[in-house]
């Protein structure tokens, strides 16, 4: 990697991690500009960061280790600047990760064929990206780029800034009525585009949707999605959803034979919990299961009067 682009990835690191502002970058950067019209090059921008104390020494050691993982991963992910680890072993690594030549950042998601573990998912990864190819929505994760080598598979997915509905129920507890409709009309809406593709994404729920800063509502995974013409060769393994809180009957039941109703009983459970903070089946999960197959839905308006007759119809 040369010196500048060491710099370049050195100064978005910082950035990514909080440490400094675009000001105190930009203000590095021109003194390393005019320390270099001087003759001198052998200041690094991390350099005059600590120099002028926009960073200390533990903070520079920090981001470079993310810095030289990013210089041994570039190589073999084809022109993708790695930045960010986000996730590891869930399974395999997510990373957030800058392609030059359309400048722009992206999510990686990689999976190891040498690790057991690993290896076992890679067929449902190859089978997500095929179902994002066919899906092309505004509230729907984008998929960019999936590529394949002797060690690793991984997809490229288009980034979103924001956080995932989970988390912002974590800090909010719940949501105002308009704001839940929202979300959830936007979700209602990539769901109709995956029905019409013969589609089936059987995990509707708040971890699996995010919200952008710009108020962007995506649907981020299609992991347990399948096509409706093969949902007679699924497992019954299959049919369940990571958490049951959100599942259909028909699901908790392990039917195979699900429809796009299946997913509108999530996004229901989904909105029940934007509006109440509560999940809807209560929160132990073998209860939930059996109260899912055995009880009705419950009303919102039982936790939150002001609800809404229509919300709650």
């Amino acid at each position: 990697m040369r010196p500048e682009e060491r710099d370049n990835l050195f100064g978005r690191i910082a950035l990514e991690l909080d440490f400094v502002s675009k000001e105190e970058i930009a203000d590095a950067l021109e003194a390393m500009k005019h320390l270099r019209e001087l003759g001198i090059t052998d200041r690094s921008l991390a350099d005059i960061m600590v120099q002028k104390g926009y960073i200390t020494e533990s903070e520079k050691e920090e981001i470079a280790s993310h810095l030289d993982e990013g210089k041994a991963l570039g190589a073999v992910l084809h022109g993708y600047q790695i930045i960010l680890e986000l996730e590891h072993g869930s399974p395999g690594r997510l990373y957030k990760a800058y392609q030059p030549a359309m400048d722009r950042t992206v999510l990686i998601r990689m999976l190891s064929k040498n690790n057991l573990e690993e290896a076992e998912h890679i067929e449902s990864l190859k089978r997500e990206t095929k179902l994002l190819a066919k899906l092309q929505h505004p509230c729907i994760v984008s998929g960019l780029d999936a590529r394949e080598t002797e060690d690793e598979y991984f997809l490229v997915l288009e980034y979103v800034d924001g956080v995932r509905l989970s988390q912002l129920l974590e800090i909010e507890g719940r949501l105002e009525e308009e704001a839940a409709l929202k979300i959830a009309t936007k979700v209602a809406k990539a769901l109709e585009c995956i029905d019409e593709a013969g589609v089936v994404h059987r995990d509707i729920e708040p971890e699996n949707i995010l919200i952008g800063k710009g108020g962007e509502v995506k649907i981020a995974s299609l992991a347990l999605a399948v096509m409706k013409s093969e949902l007679a060769n699924e497992t019954h393994r299959n049919t369940f959803t990571k958490t049951p809180f959100y599942m259909a009957p028909e699901q908790a039941k392990g039917f195979a034979d699900l429809d796009s109703r299946s997913d509108l009983f999530a996004l229901g459970a989904t909105l029940f919990h934007m509006l109440t903070g509560q999940l809807p089946f209560g929160n132990d999960p073998m209860m939930a299961t059996a109260h899912i197959i055995t009880q009705n839905t419950p009303s919102p308006r039982r936790l939150r009067p002001e609800i809404s007759e229509a919300t709650d119809n």
